[in-house]
């Protein structure tokens, strides 16, 4: 039997589709000619393993969210979570801040912001904040020049 090349997405590794050979690529070759093998559509194993699930915490932070670990853990604590928690808001939706931090009776839970931020991920920080008033949801930025943190408590 033949080795059959397969158009493969760059990014995950599917067959892609709205190729001519998307169809024939869903026929499972047994060991005969393709014309006696029955067409199954079966579930396409990806080449590419999904290397962000397969790292630590930490080394799936981005640059400024790893300062920003630095500091914390520069602070006293009894427990710092790695988006270590998933809130559920809503039907389908979720919310894993970057980090919660707990120390005594009290616990928090920061969001680290770039200067580019989507408008989803506000909404779902105050969403949260109002969802889970007992605990407390900071959105914390850092200052380019001075490379000094401002921590903004999110209102409910």
């Amino acid at each position: 039997m033949n080795a059959v090349h397969l158009p493969r997405c760059k990014g995950c590794g599917y067959p892609k589709p709205g190729t001519g050979e998307f169809a024939r690529d869903l026929k499972v070759l047994a060991v005969g000619e393709p014309e006696k093998t029955p067409t199954v559509r079966t579930g396409f194993i990806p080449t590419k393993k999904a290397k962000r699930l397969l790292k630590s915490p930490e080394e799936r932070l981005n640059k400024l969210e790893r300062r920003f670990l630095e500091r914390l853990k520069g602070q006293p604590h009894d427990w710092l979570g790695i988006q270590a928690v998933t809130l559920y808001l809503a039907f389908d939706c979720r919310y894993t801040p970057d980090f919660g931090i707990r120390l005594g009776d009290w616990q928090a839970f920061y969001e680290v912001k770039g200067p580019h931020q989507w408008e989803d991920g506000m909404i779902k920080l105050k969403m949260a904040a109002t969802a889970f008033p007992f605990w407390n949801f900071y959105l914390c930025k850092e200052d380019k020049q001075t490379g000094e943190w401002t921590e903004e408590l999110v209102r409910r």
